[in-house]
């Protein structure tokens, strides 16, 4: 949480890294049906329009499409999503959501930065799967590594367009959109954190 910017909206931490990743990989293969898995939530999607051809996916449905998910990614480009990133997880993680109404994350379309930081057993191996990973889903390229501070830094992109930023630092990970990496190391040095904000400390 120390790593946090002081702009974040929201902000989630948890100590089982490994099981909020593998729930998240999970529900990639299923995200189209958001609004009928999360009910009451306003998410448009492509599972939102109730015809003969798109119906509400069963347990079984769910499955295969993981599974499924899976298999690709390792086909594609020889990343075990199990043994090769979910078992290098250790730890306690955070995630923070940074506004940016007026800028939208390229390809992605969101009107919001991501961070993600979170510890595990070998930065550099991490790293290198989740570069594969977010290359296959996304269709990007990847630069050569750049080292800030003490942490290395790889950036996927399109084009001129950074997408996503990948850095390790020994047994850290850090995932963020854009430029946000920035607001992520000014907060590990203290500057614009948010748990030295009177709204944050006034609920501890």
């Amino acid at each position: 949480l120390q790593m946090m910017p002081r702009s974040a909206f929201l902000v989630h931490s948890g100590t089982d890294f490994r099981a909020f990743a593998g729930s998240v990989i999970t529900a990639l293969p299923v995200s189209n049906f958001a609004s009928q898995l999360i009910g009451g939530l306003p998410f448009v999607t492509a599972g939102s329009f109730q015809n003969d051809l798109v119906t509400d996916p069963k347990a079984a449905d769910v499955t295969l499409a993981v599974e499924s998910f899976v298999t690709a990614i390792k086909t594609i480009n020889k990343v075990d999503v199990q043994k090769d990133l979910l078992d290098h997880l250790k730890g306690s993680y955070a995630v923070a959501l940074l506004p940016r109404p007026n800028f939208r994350v390229p390809v992605l379309r969101v009107p919001f930065d991501f961070i993600l930081v979170g510890q595990v057993d070998n930065g550099e191996k991490t790293q290198d799967s989740v570069v594969k990973l977010l290359s296959t889903l996304f269709g990007l390229q990847s630069s050569g590594q750049a080292i800030v501070g003490n942490w290395a830094f790889r950036t996927l992109g399109l084009g001129r367009d950074a997408v996503f930023q990948v850095g390790y630092e020994r047994n850290l990970i850090m995932i963020t959109t854009t430029n946000a990496a920035g607001d992520v190391l000014d907060a590990e040095r203290g500057d614009n954190r948010l748990v030295n904000m009177d709204r944050w400390t006034q609920f501890q």
